[in-house]
């Protein structure tokens, strides 16, 4: 019987990782499939350029492309439509992502691709998402994500009063 090896991963906070994020920004997933990134021309990355903390264990097995259609740039210079690899473990580890078509996804990377999803940076973001309202609040941006969120602005003072 073999011993199971521990797997695990730590990350900074999106509100911690945010300032030194070189490219952030919001896509939707157009499509997914399993993937070989490097017959897609894509190096794996030696320490995923993400904002791991720390990293256990021998955990992804496969990838998936995910096809985005970017609907937000924060920082950084992202064409329309990009292709972003994500590890995955059929075994469940706990740093993999999964996204689904049409979801929503806000990425925080360092670098200018190509961008490799994982949980340390990128997450699913949604309608009242607490997480974008925490990165206003703390860092002064704001997002508009057409039918999803928009960044409230405090109404103009009344100049006439």
């Amino acid at each position: 019987m073999g011993v199971s090896q521990a797997q695990a991963c730590s990350c900074l906070a999106p509100v911690e990782a945010f300032p030194d994020a070189e490219s952030v920004f919001v896509g939707q997933v157009l499509s997914t499939e399993k993937c070989n990134p490097k017959k897609h021309g894509l190096e794996t990355p030696q320490s995923d350029r993400g904002f791991f903390r720390r990293i256990t264990g021998n955990m992804f097995k496969s990838y998936t492309c995910y096809r985005v259609a970017v609907v937000d740039r924060l920082r950084g210079e992202i064409g329309e439509r990009i292709e972003v690899v994500g590890k995955t473990n059929p075994e469940g580890a706990a740093c993999e992502v999964g996204y689904m078509v049409g979801q929503h996804i806000l990425f925080l990377e360092r670098g200018s691709g190509p961008y490799w999803a994982n949980m340390c940076s990128s997450f699913g973001v949604g309608k009242d998402d607490a997480l974008l309202k925490d990165l206003e609040a703390a860092h002064g941006v704001s997002f508009d994500i057409e039918g999803i969120y928009k960044t409230e602005t405090a109404p103009a003072a009344d100049e006439g009063s």
